[in-house]
């Protein structure tokens, strides 16, 4: 039997590390300092395995889900900054 449907294990589980190096896009990368569920510390090989122009930004005090965390307007904020910044 799949789980909880055809194609969700391939979809879920995915070695993002090992596939990053492909992306050509400007990438932002921001993280909870305090994420349970993947700590900052994939971020920090998140970001070395990128080639392209990329950011980082561990956002202290917030958990897996920056934009609804309670610094969230951090997020927002950083996220509008980049977009400004590198977007023609």
């Amino acid at each position: 039997m799949d789980f909880p449907f055809p194609g969700a294990t391939q979809a879920f589980f995915v070695d993002t590390l090992t596939r990053v190096s492909s992306i050509s896009a400007p990438t932002l990368i921001l993280w909870g300092e305090e994420d349970k569920v993947d700590p900052p510390e994939t971020a920090r090989l998140l970001y070395e395995a990128l080639a392209c122009r990329k950011q980082l930004h561990i956002i202290p005090g917030n958990g897996h889900v920056g934009h609804l965390d309670r610094n969230r307007e951090k997020v927002f904020t950083l996220t509008a900054d980049w977009v400004l910044k590198t977007l023609p």
